[in-house]
């Protein structure tokens, strides 16, 4: 698990993110596509609306499809299963077979 520090240091890196090209960031303008969100079950997290939604900055993603699985989750498992995807990038947990797991 990620010091207190580190995740401050992610959670400001991502906020400080370049919105160059998006113009300014305005909710009223336009849909929310995701959130990031500091939790303390598991530390930075996006939680996105839309399942094709990358960060591109190495912070897990958690996306609302998910949420009937992730619900059924203990804490410990939520942690575990944000190690998992933080150890590989980011978002969907893929079976090599099926695609994208939707729960």
């Amino acid at each position: 698990m990620r010091s207190k520090e580190e995740q401050e240091r992610i959670v400001k890196r991502a906020l400080s993110m370049s919105t160059e090209g998006y113009g300014k960031p305005d909710v009223s303008e336009g849909p929310i596509i995701a959130v990031l969100i500091d939790s303390p079950i598991v530390g930075p997290v996006w939680f996105a609306l839309d399942d094709g939604w990358k960060s591109g900055d190495g912070i897990p993603v958690f996306f609302a499809s998910e949420i009937p699985h992730l619900q059924k989750m203990s804490g410990e498992e939520l942690r575990k299963r944000y190690e998992q995807k933080l150890a590989l990038g980011g978002g969907w947990i893929r079976d090599k077979s099926e695609g994208a797991v939707r729960h």
